[in-house]
C-alpha cells in the first residue's frame, strides 16, 4: 500500500482515485461496503471525540523552562484487536507518580508515535499516563 500511496501523494492525488491508479497490475477492486464501514467508524470516533472535548476541561501544563527529569518508564505493549490481523503496538509512558489521568496521542495516518514522543514526555512528567499507538 505504501508503494502506491507515496506516488499518489507525489502526483498531488492523495485520494482513492490516485491510489488506485498507482496500484501495480491491471485491475483493482474497491469494496464500497468495507469503505463505508470504515468511513462511518471514523465519523463515529470523531463525534465521540468532539463530545468528550466539550464535556471535559482541558488540563493545563506550564511551559518548559528547564530539562525534564526522568521520573517515568517507557514500555512497548502489544494489544490484540478484532479488526486487525496483527496486534496493535503501543508505546506506553508510565509516570512514577500517576495522577489517574490517561492521554492517548494519535499521530495520524502518515506519521508515527515517535513524532509525538516529546509531547508524551511532557505529559508523563506531569503525572499523566500516555499511550502512543502505532
Amino acid at each position: 500500500m505504501t508503494k502506491a500511496l507515496s506516488p499518489a501523494i507525489s502526483s498531488c492525488q492523495p485520494n482513492i482515485s490516485g491510489f488506485l491508479r498507482e496500484l501495480p497490475g491491471g485491475e483493482a477492486s474497491l469494496y464500497l461496503s468495507r469503505f463505508t464501514y470504515s468511513a462511518n467508524r471514523l465519523k463515529g470516533n470523531l463525534e465521540e471525540d468532539v463530545a468528550l472535548d466539550k464535556a471535559v476541561t482541558p488540563a493545563t501544563v506550564d511551559p518548559l523552562r528547564k530539562p525534564l527529569p526522568r521520573r517515568w518508564r517507557r514500555e512497548v505493549l502489544e494489544q490484540s484487536v478484532v479488526h486487525r490481523p496483527d496486534p496493535l503496538k503501543l508505546i506506553s509512558l508510565l509516570p512514577a507518580d500517576a495522577n489517574g489521568q490517561l492521554v492517548v496521542v494519535s499521530h495520524g495516518l502518515w506519521d508515527e508515535p515517535e513524532s509525538f514522543k516529546g509531547w508524551g514526555e511532557v505529559l508523563v512528567e506531569h503525572g499523566y499516563t500516555v499511550l502512543l499507538p502505532d
